[in-house]
């Protein structure tokens, strides 16, 4: 519990450095925030079951959060990507959208391994 409640912590911690900055570091830490608040939250902080995907597994209230960090952190990092001019862009968005796809995609999966 003590670890969801840090994840927690820190996901709220880069949105505030979020709001206070344009630095992409909050972005990024947010992510990964994100993707270990799934398996962080198993059996602590789940809230009632909003879709049942197995027998086993759903998809809980507190898993929201995890998903809406995504989504901001991810929304964030492609927009900035991709309003950088082509000539000093080094990457293009849909790379930044596949990577954090891919980042949250590691969360789910260990979440649910973890249970």
């Amino acid at each position: 519990m003590l670890l969801a409640l840090a994840v927690l912590a820190l996901g709220i911690v880069c949105a505030v450095a979020m709001v206070a900055s344009v630095a992409a570091g909050p972005v990024w830490v947010l992510l990964a925030a994100s993707a270990l608040w799934l398996p962080a939250n198993n059996d602590h902080l789940e809230g009632p079951v909003l879709a049942t995907v197995t027998r086993n597994h759903g998809i809980t209230v507190s898993d929201l959060a995890g998903i809406a960090g995504f989504l901001v952190a991810t929304t964030i990092l492609v927009r900035r990507v991709a309003a950088t001019p082509p000539p000093q862009r080094q990457v293009h968005p849909g790379w930044v959208l596949a990577y954090c796809c891919v980042i949250f995609g590691f969360g789910a999966m260990a979440a649910w391994i973890v249970g």
